[in-house]
């Protein structure tokens, strides 16, 4: 099941994706004030998903 996780390493061990504040950016998470999204396209395409390119170049990172 596709799924948005809320850290990079859930992505990089074979999640979709990423979206959150960054953790190194700050101590506590309400001085966050980057946010950062990481894209598994390896995993989209065993899923069968299509990620529209324009997302691509949005992305942080593109794990391939």
């Amino acid at each position: 099941m596709p799924a948005i996780h809320f850290l990079r390493e859930f992505v990089a061990a074979g999640g979709l994706m990423s979206y959150s504040g960054s953790a190194v950016e700050a101590d506590l998470a309400v001085q966050q004030t980057k946010t950062e999204l990481f894209i598994n396209v390896a995993t989209a395409k065993a899923l069968g998903i299509a990620i529209p390119p324009s997302l691509l170049t949005l992305a942080d990172e593109v794990i391939e």
